[in-house]
C-alpha cells in the first residue's frame, strides 16, 4: 500500500471512529437534554420571560432582580447520595 493510500485509509478509519463516537454521545445525551428542554418549556416563568418584549435595560434589571431573589432564597442543597451496603 502506498503512503497516500495509507493516509486515505487512516483518514477514513478516523472519520468512521468519530462518527460512531458522536452517534453514541448523541444517543446517550440527547434524550436527557430533550427532557430538560420540555420541563423548561413547560415552566410558566420561562414562558412569561420568553413572551415578554422588554428593552435591554429592563431585561438587565429583571435579571438582577432574579439574582437578588436567588441570594435571598437559596436553593436547598442536593440530597446526599444513598449509601450502599458493602458487598460480601
Amino acid at each position: 500500500m502506498s503512503e497516500l493510500s495509507q493516509w486515505a485509509a487512516d483518514l477514513k478509519a478516523h472519520f468512521e471512529s468519530v462518527e460512531s463516537t458522536a452517534a453514541a454521545f448523541l444517543d446517550q445525551h440527547v434524550p436527557g437534554l430533550l427532557k430538560v428542554a420540555a420541563q423548561v418549556d413547560a415552566d410558566p416563568l420561562v414562558q412569561a420571560a420568553m413572551a415578554t418584549v422588554l428593552p435591554p435595560e429592563a431585561r438587565t434589571m429583571v435579571a438582577q432582580w432574579i439574582k437578588d431573589l436567588e441570594e435571598r432564597f437559596p436553593a436547598p442543597p442536593p440530597p446526599a447520595p444513598a449509601e450502599t451496603a458493602p458487598v460480601s
